[in-house]
């Protein structure tokens, strides 16, 4: 039985078309997700709370390519709240496990955690808060470990590569 290669997180551009729910145009987000159709799902939650008459089919999603993962504006603020908790190392997409199940971070959001879109385990599929220094691991591209912050004491530090 041939193994099944994991999936990647991938950004998409999401916004509402064809309906009337606002008038000064259409409210664009970026959604991080394993498949197009979690993305619009995640943006139709974010929506669905505020205006009811959003339709899930009016909600037109785009693949981000070519441009990164996100804007220079998103980085710069990533990158504050990254280092704000001693974590200058950590980056948008970069893998990590937290409290046991892995995934990607997505995004850094006001409470100074970081968002992580889970890819394995019991939490496949969903969107995390996740504090940076609390069960979390977070590893290079090739998969060797960096950090292992334990319960909120790192544990285990491995030198980057040059």
């Amino acid at each position: 039985m041939r193994q099944k290669k994991p999936q990647q997180v991938r950004a998409f551009e999401c916004q509402v078309i064809g309906s009337e729910v606002l008038a000064e145009g259409p409210f664009t987000a970026t959604e991080y997700a394993l498949t197009r159709s979690k993305a619009r799902y995640l943006y139709y939650l974010h929506l669905k709370d505020c205006w009811e008459d959003v339709r899930f089919q009016d909600i037109k999603v785009t693949p981000v390519s070519g441009r990164g993962w996100c804007s220079m504006a998103q980085l710069a603020a990533f990158q504050r709240t990254a280092d704000a908790r001693g974590l200058p190392f950590a980056r948008i997409g970069m893998k990590v496990e937290c409290d046991g199940d892995p995934g990607f971070i997505a995004d850094k959001n006001d409470s100074g955690n970081f968002d992580v879109v889970f890819t394995h385990g019991q939490r496949a599929g969903h969107r995390g808060n996740c504090h940076p220094r609390w069960r979390m691991k977070y590893f290079r591209e090739d998969g060797a470990l960096i950090l292992d912050t334990g319960d909120c004491a790192p544990q285990t530090v491995v030198p980057e590569a040059a």
